[in-house]
């Protein structure tokens, strides 16, 4: 599993369905070229290489969905 940070031109390469992480532990995947999160607006990849960002593990995804799903079971 690649652990480096990622430039905007290697951001932008990775193909659709891609999944990362930033520094703040955001997760985001490129869809229609552009990277999406549960957190913020979609991101063009200049933006996003700003926040180190570097390919999500598995593991990492999986956590996140999860704390997510617990939140949305959470509203009323």
């Amino acid at each position: 599993m690649m652990r480096e940070f990622l430039t905007a031109e290697q951001l932008d390469a990775l193909p659709e369905g891609t999944t990362i992480i930033d520094r703040y532990g955001d997760i985001s995947t490129k869809r229609d070229g552009w990277w999406r999160s549960y957190e913020t607006a979609p991101m063009w990849s200049a933006k996003v290489a700003k926040w180190r960002t570097r390919l999500a593990t598995p593991e990492e995804v999986a956590a996140k969905q999860a704390a997510i799903a617990a939140v949305e079971r959470c509203k009323p």
